[in-house]
């Protein structure tokens, strides 16, 4: 449903070269975060100045690492995070020699 607010993950590409952002919104933590509605999103996206973007899975499977910790919010019921089936990973190149 477009109105319940989740944990979202989204990509974006924007207009700046060689920009790419990841967001994940945490959510279902009252006083902390209640998440966004898929719409809000969308104009988040826009504020971001997104040329190309996409949703991604969302509510429990939403959560974002750096190297090994986990930046988000854990799941309920999962401290040190959910496992999941899959994953969208970027990594920074090697410099050529």
């Amino acid at each position: 449903r477009w109105d319940i607010r989740h944990p979202l993950t989204a990509y974006c590409a924007t207009s700046r070269p060689k920009t790419l952002l990841l967001i994940a919104v945490d959510g279902r933590a009252p006083g902390v975060s209640v998440g966004m509605t898929p719409w809000e999103l969308g104009e988040l996206m826009v504020r971001l100045d997104c040329r190309e973007a996409l949703r991604l899975d969302g509510g429990g499977s939403t959560g974002l690492t750096v190297g090994p910790r986990l930046k988000t919010l854990p799941p309920e019921g999962f401290p040190d995070g959910r496992p999941i089936g899959n994953a969208l990973g970027v990594f920074k190149a090697p410099k050529p020699r």
